[in-house]
């Protein structure tokens, strides 16, 4: 992350590359009928790393609440260790859902209109953690019912 909020953009162009490259990587992954295990429990994993490295910087530069950060890191090491439990009792990852997709395309708008000056917009910051708590249970009932 540029520490110059001058040259935040900067962060915006690489942020946008990054979701565009993600988003093409998958598309191709289903296209050419090469969806692995591993890719569909590595690829949430970046996502989530790349963004609350991003969100981190940020609260630390006062720009985002940083309970919001704190929620979402903790909602994200409970999906973390609660998959990798998952994993090891039945060998099977949880695809991602449409709300957890959601939750991380509001994060990338909240983010990104911080990062190109829109602050009045970083309200999709606060809706994207909400909706990823809302994802994260709806994870756990998956994973419960089976």
């Amino acid at each position: 992350m540029i520490y110059y909020p001058d040259s935040y953009w900067i962060a915006g162009v690489l942020l946008i590359i990054a979701g565009l490259s993600d988003i093409l990587d998958g598309y191709l992954a289903r296209k050419n009928n090469q969806v692995s295990t591993l890719g569909t429990m590595l690829d949430p994993v970046a996502d989530k790393l790349l963004m609350t490295g991003i969100l981190i910087v940020l609260a630390l530069r006062k720009e985002v609440k940083m309970i919001a950060i704190t929620v979402l890191l903790l909602k994200e090491l409970a999906l973390l260790f609660g998959g990798l439990v998952l994993w090891k009792k039945v060998k099977r990852a949880i695809p991602a859902s449409i709300l957890g997709k959601g939750a991380t395309v509001f994060l990338y708008i909240g983010v990104l209109s911080i990062l190109f000056g829109l602050n009045y917009l970083n309200w999709f910051i606060y809706a994207g953690v909400s909706l990823s708590v809302v994802a994260g249970l709806h994870y756990l009932y998956l994973a419960i019912s089976g």
